[in-house]
């Protein structure tokens, strides 16, 4: 009697959704068919993780790959993370522009996500991911899932969940010690994700957040128990949209809907069965079980040079019965990679030059990839003999192996995501191989079937050098490169590209693409070109008492730009117009750039000061107050928090004011005479102060500054650092180009305090001030910026002996929008002193990044203006280990700019330690 068998994820793509009539209502994640995850491997092949050398790597590029096996995004660093996830857990990138309920692999829809409307914000930032036999940290409930990253983030909306219906899902927290998991509300639709009612468990209890996996249950109330609003989000059929929203990372292993879905019978699939002259239908036993299962309808097809790769197109499938041998080989060969193909003849290998088929003495099968759907239902696989093996030519060299016999390959797929071929040994059936994995194996190819497609037209770049260009050739979808450099078209017979080559004279590339089961690329043609280096510029540097001035010179019709940053890059330096004159010690970077020139190499030069040396110089930092996410983001109620805005004592400002009066006295003229009331001679007009409402206070003791106010609206911010500089309202603003910096390095976080609104006809209240007192003289560095158009934003810096009377020292003003400023002041008292920025005007938000207060200590008094700072004395004998440290302590694998901590180690046990500027 045959085995009945479902295999699940073949009936996904038949549950599509149809809008107002079906709808998908069950999901399992801890299945991955092999289709998909082959494709998943192809987009993850795209990424690239380039080794930068001591240790570290960074993804690179991933050539618009929707998917990819890395969680870190492109450019950055990702030496924790290894260089792959091995293939086994994949992250939806910040180009997968699909969105939708149709998130696609390698071109194809993933029928396990079929039927889930996912936001497409969501998807867009490896947030999503699919972890396939993946459980890395351990602990988990099982290895294979589907993994939302962030936190607080809309995920996908379940579409047409009728009123009644319970929803259950398998939830684990990512991290096993926390809670962390799934919330559901109601949603009007699918991109419309305004939360409505939140959905409790059939008992009306919140849905518990678990640590470990826990099956959790939730119920869309019955109609009469939803509420008008709720039935203002229903759909025309009277369903329901569901959003799933997580607190934070979780893995969730399958959704319910209901009951689920009922099984889907397919269409039988139809299948070219390819025989040899000794065929007999009688005789060929997985002939007989194919052509007896009502799931295929099959033809036998007599092998003969007729039957052609179009002959066949129309077929689900194609089986190459045992019997074909090495006289019908050749005719096979173009199919293969082109056509979905089951291999039952180990014969065909040898003669194609695939490999050879291996004779071995073992009747059992060794499964190595248990979850691959071909061996559903099946935990041990045994033939009734001796099992036909092969041996791997370079064509299958790179194939998962899927079974072994003994030490040789039984099973193998290849190309297994597109037309995908397999080969299972065809002699010696058992009755567990012709009732179950030939049939299986069959129905996986089957669905494999693809149209068959041109490899894609490559793409011919070239990065330009002094005197000579890189070239990079890349093709989607291909195996090989083929290119020529004298103008003729390319052949296979031509230069084979395999990695980027050099060219010192402008020159025609052309290149084709030829790819495993595509047709060949169009021809691509790119003009490459040669450009040399504009001639660095030169530097002369005047001196005087308290200033040096910078004079730059180049070449005429040569521009040059500059910078105290020490960046190479022309959208982080200002254009030198006239000569630039310098108040403190520092880097100046300077480089030139001219018309079909490229940009000159950077020259950094240090620049001291007449009159400043170490006895006065103030360089190290006695405190700052570092605008950071983690010591200021986390401040608030919960529900207050977000990504990218902080709101400190909510949106709306309130009066500094209470109604309870502190004092009360008679208004005088200057002669001291009281003043009568004007709306009643007989009264004394009378001037009342009311009592301030309690201060509110943000206090921050891990950065030492605390803010505060009576009501005036402050936030901290989250943007995003270069995006729309100098538009009112935009995202973030950059340091302008001429900024100075604090002890030779940037030193300015990409976050924001900002002053907010106040109440109207109140005056301004907020601030932002040191927790402690601090011995002066010191300096005092604001980074300042104007947020919005308007009245430009006016702050006070200010000090004081008790917090009670405050001294303005000066005023700040920024003008520019969204361009942040750097401001220097200083207290040259010699008290400890309290400090803080007091906001005094402008209807324009004032966002503060930094301030630093710097004095004359340590660092300061270890300047040297010829070595910069670094002492160069050492202790006699050579040098064991030399080792980097940030201030705070980290570890450095090479030495950065800035303030740093070098540790050096001698040959004689001598260690000797330093606080240094480069």
């Amino acid at each position: 009697m045959k085995k009945l068998f479902t295999l699940a994820m073949l009936l996904v793509l038949a549950l599509t959704v149809n809008a107002q009539e079906t709808y998908r209502k069950s999901w399992d994640f801890t299945k991955w068919s092999a289709t998909t995850v082959a494709n998943l491997k192809a987009e993850a092949v795209k990424s690239e993780v380039k080794d930068l050398g001591d240790g570290k790597t960074q993804l690179v590029d991933d050539h618009g790959a929707l998917w990819s096996d890395h969680e870190k995004a492109v450019g950055k660093d990702c030496t924790s993370y290894g260089a792959s996830k091995d293939g086994k857990c994949f992250w939806a990138t910040s180009n997968n522009n699909v969105g939708g309920d149709s998130l696609k692999a390698n071109g194809e829809l993933i029928p396990e996500l079929a039927g889930l409307y996912f936001n497409k914000s969501y998807t867009s930032a490896r947030s999503l991911a699919i972890g396939v036999d993946y459980n890395s940290a351990g602990g988990y409930q099982g290895a294979s899932y589907l993994w939302f990253g962030g936190s607080k983030k809309d995920i996908a909306v379940i579409r047409g969940v009728a009123p009644g219906t319970t929803i259950k899902m398998g939830v684990e927290s990512h991290k096993t010690t926390e809670a962390r998991g799934i919330e559901l509300y109601l949603v009007k639709n699918a991109t419309t994700l305004t939360h409505g009612t939140k959905l409790k468990d059939p008992d009306g209890n919140e849905v518990a957040i678990p640590t470990t996996y826990q099956d959790l249950e939730w119920l869309l109330p019955a109609e009469d128990q939803l509420t008008d609003a709720d039935k203002q989000m229903a759909n025309e059929d009277g369903t329901y949209n569901v959003l799933i929203y997580h607190t934070n990372g979780c893995h969730v292993y399958y959704i319910t809907v209901g009951d689920g879905d009922s099984p889907v019978v397919e269409d039988a699939k139809k299948v070219a069965y390819l025989t040899g002259a000794s065929f007999s239908a009688d005789d060929d036993i997985a002939y007989i079980m194919l052509d007896g299962n009502d799931k295929f309808d099959v033809t036998p097809v007599a092998i003969s040079a007729e039957v052609t790769r179009d002959s066949l197109a129309n077929f689900d499938a194609v089986v190459i019965a045992p019997t074909i041998g090495a006289a019908e080989a050749a005719i096979i060969k173009p199919y293969i990679a082109f056509l979905p193909i089951v291999n039952l003849s180990s014969a065909i290998y040898e003669p194609l030059g695939l490999g050879k088929a291996v004779s071995t003495e073992t009747t059992d099968l060794t499964i190595k990839d248990a979850g691959n759907a071909i061996f559903e239902g099946m935990e041990a696989i045994s033939y009734d003999g001796f099992i036909d093996a092969v041996e791997l030519g370079d064509y299958f060299a790179k194939d998962d192996t899927l079974a072994l016999a003994g030490e040789a390959v039984a099973i193998h797929a290849h190309n297994a995501g597109r037309n995908a071929y397999y080969y299972i040994p065809g002699t010696n059936l058992s009755e567990d191989v012709y009732l179950n994995l030939i049939p299986q194996t069959v129905l996986a190819v089957a669905k494999t079937k693809r149209a068959i497609t041109a490899v894609g037209k490559p793409a011919i770049t070239f990065k330009q050098e002094d005197g000579q260009s890189i070239v990079t050739i890349a093709a989607a979808n291909s195996k090989a490169i083929y290119y020529t450099l004298d103008g003729t078209d390319p052949t296979t017979a031509s230069t084979l590209y395999t990695e980027p080559f050099t060219l010192t004279e402008a020159t025609t590339v052309k290149a084709f693409a030829i790819g495993d089961g595509y047709l060949d690329s169009e021809i691509a043609t790119n003009e490459v070109t040669i450009a040399v280096k504009a001639a660095k510029p030169t530097i002369a540097i005047a001196r005087e008492a308290g200033k040096s001035t910078v004079t730059l010179n180049a070449a005429e019709g040569i521009d040059i730009y500059f910078n105290f940053t020490q960046s190479e890059t022309q959208a982080e330096a200002q254009k030198y117009d006239a000569p630039i004159e310098m108040m403190e010690p520092s880097y100046i970077t300077f480089f030139a750039v001219g018309e079909n020139l490229l940009q000159s190499d950077a020259t950094t030069e240090f620049v001291g000061i007449d009159g400043i040396d170490k006895t006065n110089i103030r360089w190290d930092i006695l405190a700052h107050m570092d605008a950071n996410k983690d010591d200021w983001s986390t401040v608030g109620s919960e529900e207050s928090r977000s990504s990218k805005v902080n709101y400190f004592f909510g949106k709306n400002a309130q009066s500094m004011y209470t109604d309870e009066i502190e004092s009360q006295e008679p208004v005088r003229d200057s002669l001291g005479n009281i003043i009568k009331s004007q709306l009643d001679p007989e009264m004394d007009s009378v001037l009342t102060v009311y009592k301030k409402v309690e201060q509110i206070v943000v206090p921050n003791v891990s950065n030492t500054w605390k803010v505060t106010s009576y009501g005036q609206v402050m936030t901290w911010e989250n943007p995003v650092p270069g995006k729309n500089v100098g538009v009112a309202g935009s995202n973030c603003p950059e340091l302008a180009a001429d900024h100075m910096p604090v002890n030779g390095t940037d030193g300015v976080t990409n976050y924001m305090l900002n002053f907010k609104g106040k109440k109207s006809g109140e005056p301004y209240n907020a601030t932002i001030q040191t927790v402690e007192a601090y011995q002066g003289p010191f300096d005092i560095v604001v980074y300042f910026n104007n947020g919005s158009a308007g009245s430009y934003p006016k702050v006070d810096v200010e000090y004081s002996l008790d917090e009670k009377e405050w001294v303005k020292i000066d005023t700040l003003e920024t003008r520019d929008v969204r361009l942040m400023k750097r401001n220097k002041l200083s207290y040259e008292g010699t008290d400890k002193v309290f400090i803080r920025l007091a906001h005094k005007g402008g209807n324009s938000a004032g966002q503060v990044f930094d301030i630093y207060l710097l004095n004359n200590g340590e660092l300061s008094q270890n300047y040297n203006e010829e070595e910069t700072g670094i002492q160069t004395v050492q202790p006699e004998g050579p040098v064991v280990r030399t080792e980097f440290f940030t201030l705070g302590g980290s570890r450095m694998n090479n030495a950065g700019r800035g303030i740093q901590i070098i540790r050096t180690t001698y040959a004689n046990g001598t260690v000797v330690t330093k606080k240094v500027i480069r």
